[in-house]
């Protein structure tokens, strides 16, 4: 069985999840340990 076959149609929402989560890794690790403290803080306040 190829890959293609395999894959269908889920081989474009893949490379759109590939893309996205590199986006994130790099944003993430842009922030370092504030992207953590922020998120905390934020839900801190709401609560």
């Amino acid at each position: 069985m190829s890959l293609t076959d395999r894959l269908g149609g889920k081989r474009p929402a893949l490379s759109v999840a590939r893309k996205l989560i590199r986006r994130c890794y790099h944003t993430l690790r842009e922030l370092g340990e504030d992207a953590w403290s922020t998120t905390g803080t934020t839900l801190q306040q709401a609560a």
